[in-house]
């Protein structure tokens, strides 16, 4: 966990619930961000209200009325600092670099001194990933079974051409086109054969994210997206590739724009690290 800590002047304006969720007060919030007072903060819960985003960070949050909020939740709290760090304020980018790592949420329970309580029975988002989990194993049984009976097809195929050889090779014209189709197909094999395996490793990576999404943030739908925000995020970084940018242009979800574009494996080890 990174060495920064919130200075004690300031620590009594954040609380941690029962569930382990931090709350922060709006001046708070504000010495975060590096302001001097908290009034562009309010004026932000303001423009997020009547539909105003200001920046990608706060996107999902636009709508959302917390004018009214005298302590604001740990993920909008995040999204507030990530603003004012792309903004490009000293003290948001020193905090931002610290709760993408970790997450404000973890920095802020070790602070407060809160520790989880006894683990309960699943909670109703864990079964839901299980038969999401069961569905993604049926199919890639069913994909499996295809390859095989591809690979049967392949070898009726390849039999078939073995057979008719020395037919074609009495024309030298028809040895050209025969040999020419009979690579064609076993490259078209071997393509099939590698896409498969890597379909199966993109849905396990997928499989995965998702649980070490569930076991960071729990029921809490708003920081659940953050994360995946967050580790979209850095998968930009890394690898400037645009996640969100690529999701409009192909009309697709984020983490199926990620496969297409080849980053599965890249987004599975940022989660590894990230979520923790």
């Amino acid at each position: 966990m990174s060495e920064l800590t919130i200075p004690q002047e300031y620590l009594s304006e954040f609380k941690v619930d029962d569930e382990g969720k931090v709350f922060a007060s709006r001046s708070a919030t504000a010495r975060l961000c590096g302001l001097k007072s908290h009034a562009s903060i309010t004026t932000l819960l303001k423009n997020l209200a009547v539909k105003e985003s200001p920046s990608r960070p706060l996107q999902t949050f636009t709508g959302q009325d917390f004018r009214g909020c005298e302590k604001l939740p740990d993920v909008l709290v995040s999204a507030i600092v990530l603003h004012y760090a792309f903004k490009g304020r000293d003290e948001a980018m020193k905090w931002a670099s610290v709760f993408n790592g970790v997450g404000l949420r973890t920095v802020m329970q070790s602070q407060l001194g809160w520790r989880p309580p006894e683990p309960a029975i699943l909670s109703e988002r864990t079964k839901e990933l299980e038969a999401e989990n069961k569905q993604l194993e049926e199919e890639i049984s069913k994909l499996k079974e295809m390859v095989i009976w591809l690979c049967e097809r392949m070898e009726q195929v390849e039999q078939k051409v073995t057979s008719n050889t020395e037919d074609l090779n009495r024309l030298d014209r028809n040895q050209v086109l025969f040999e020419k189709w009979h690579k064609e197909h076993r490259a078209t094999h071997k393509e099939l054969q590698e896409k498969y395996e890597q379909t199966v490793r993109d849905k396990e990576y997928k499989r995965q994210i998702s649980l070490l999404i569930a076991k960071h943030c729990g029921d809490n739908e708003g920081f659940r997206k953050a994360s995946w925000n967050g580790i979209y995020g850095e998968l930009i970084r890394q690898t400037e590739f645009q996640v969100y940018a690529a999701a409009k242009m192909w009309n697709c979800s984020c983490i199926d724009a990620v496969e297409i574009g080849g980053y599965m494996s890249k987004l599975y080890a940022i989660a590894s690290e990230v979520l923790v």
